[in-house]
């Protein structure tokens, strides 16, 4: 064992890390059944890559097998292998409840009680008591961010820890996230393609308004000139006859009429 990977290691893992690296055999075997009923300690990863557990696979398989079930598995796992696996103590049945209980917190945001019950195997009197206490427990180990919603009987996960990841789940693991590349990178080119269009319509309100605009003060500018040389035919009738009122009243209307004068 390097010192990194002891360093790297949970607190909690660290002195059992040390004691493996000199162990053999069934004190290895023993060292582990500490590892799973010790508090605290909910991922293995450090401890299955020393060579004297390695090797526990040959000399203790029941004991290696047993450790792997408590790394990536869930009591579900554990009941199905049961007949090649340890015993579980009290204290092992526990943890694994709350591995499992972190399991089902990665998997979706909402948690109803009959589905922690069943994959917990709660089915005495005081299940739904032992879930939350359960649950509490958990939030107080920093295993899970969640709220009990007793009056729905649900738990609402906010977060949960990581747990250890067998080699066989990397595939699966890299798969979704080449899909969930694929899905990302879709979604950004419908983003640059709206974005896109966006800007053509823009640029097209722009143009348009422009036009608009040159339109109307053409025909202001035409308006202006209609509007002068009506002011000039109309002092021109008006000067040698005497009809200044009457010009002047038609000047007035032609203002009038053309927005210019007074409303």
């Amino acid at each position: 064992m390097n010192m990194s990977a002891t360093s790297s290691a949970p607190a909690k893992l660290v002195p059992f890390l040390l004691l493996a690296k000199s162990s053999r055999g069934a004190a290895s075997a023993d060292l582990v059944a500490k590892v799973l009923e010790a508090p605290g300690v909910y991922v293995f990863a450090e401890l299955m890559e020393l060579a004297p557990i390695q090797q526990l696979a040959t000399t203790h398989p029941k004991v290696a097998a047993t450790l792997r079930v408590f790394a990536y598995g869930t009591l579900a796992d554990y009941k199905a292998q049961q007949a090649d696996l340890l015993p579980l103590t009290p204290a092992m049945h526990h943890k694994m409840r709350l591995l499992t209980l972190i399991s089902l917190a990665h998997a979706t945001r909402v948690l109803p009680y009959d589905t922690v019950l069943a994959a917990l195997d709660l089915d005495s009197p005081t299940a739904v008591r032992d879930l939350e206490d359960l649950a509490i427990e958990a939030i107080y180990e920093n295993l899970l961010g969640a709220v009990l919603d007793q009056k729905a009987r649900a738990l609402h996960i906010e977060w949960a820890v990581g747990r250890d990841v067998d080699a066989a789940q990397l595939e699966g693991m890299a798969a979704v996230l080449a899909n969930w590349t694929q899905t990302t990178d879709a979604v950004l080119a419908t983003i640059d393609r709206q974005i896109d269009h966006a800007k053509t319509l823009a640029r097209a309100k722009r143009d348009a308004d422009a036009k608009h605009d040159a339109a109307v003060e053409r025909k202001r500018a035409q308006q202006q000139a209609d509007l002068e040389r009506a002011r000039r035919e109309s002092a021109g009738a008006s000067g040698p006859r005497g009809g200044g009122n009457k010009g002047g009243a038609s000047a007035a209307m032609i203002e009038q009429m053309m927005g210019f004068g007074p409303r």
